[in-house]
């Protein structure tokens, strides 16, 4: 455990200095800050090698809406760190198994281990929430936000070379992983709105109450 409270408090000692770090374009870039130097690498030199702790750092989605999105995934074996750019998300969640240590931004999903693996992924710059769920396969879930059709977040399934998307209703900041499958809590919108009002008024109410309470949703292999 003191080994992991001293990585994650070097990481957090480098986040000082990578504020300085916005107007890199691309390639490698060093930074140094106090005698210390931190190497930004790029997708053909960052791996995980000794990693013990990883830490994300992004804008947020007003700053993606000004052009101004950023990301860096920072690895920490607690003497050292190197640092990986990303287009940047907004509270970015990272999975890490055997397969190696996946993360999205607003263009792609990526899983490193000795490589990079960068896969096509564009999609909402919000991410509520991600899970591994073994054998190399992962499930990220990104807030789209208000549609036509009711609020609406959008599926993410990956297995570490490809990416499927789906979209479903509601707003889930309540989410787990039951068994492989992505289930999440929200207030329903849209169809399920409408469901709801219709349980409730079979059960002899008025249908209104069913609207504003809290429904249980499968995620996954929803469509």
């Amino acid at each position: 455990m003191r080994v992991k409270i001293s990585a994650l408090a070097a990481v957090v000692a480098s986040v000082l200095a990578l504020g300085t770090l916005t107007s890199c374009t691309g390639g490698s870039a060093a930074l140094e800050r106090n005698g210390k130097t931190w190497t930004v690498q790029n997708r053909d030199s960052f791996a995980l090698e000794d990693a013990a702790t990883a830490l994300y750092l992004s804008t947020q989605t007003r700053d993606h809406a000004k052009g101004r999105g950023i990301g860096y995934v920072v690895l920490s074996n607690g003497k050292s760190e190197r640092v990986f750019r990303t287009a940047g998300m907004d509270v970015a969640r990272l999975a890490w198994d055997d397969s190696g240590l996946f993360f999205s931004d607003r263009d792609n999903d990526y899983l490193v281990n000795e490589r990079v693996t960068v896969i096509p992924s564009k999609k909402p710059d919000l991410q509520q929430a991600l899970f591994a769920l073994g054998g190399g396969s992962f499930v990220g879930l990104f807030n789209e936000g208000y549609t036509d059709d009711g609020y609406a977040e959008v599926v993410v399934e990956s297995d570490g070379a490809r990416s499927v998307h789906s979209t479903v209703e509601g707003s889930y900041s309540v989410t787990a992983n039951c068994d492989g499958t992505l289930y999440g809590v929200s207030a329903p919108t849209g169809k399920y709105e409408g469901l709801a009002g219709e349980w409730t008024r079979d059960s002899g109410g008025d249908g209104l109450h069913g609207t504003h309470a809290a429904a249980a949703v499968r995620c996954t292999e929803t469509r």
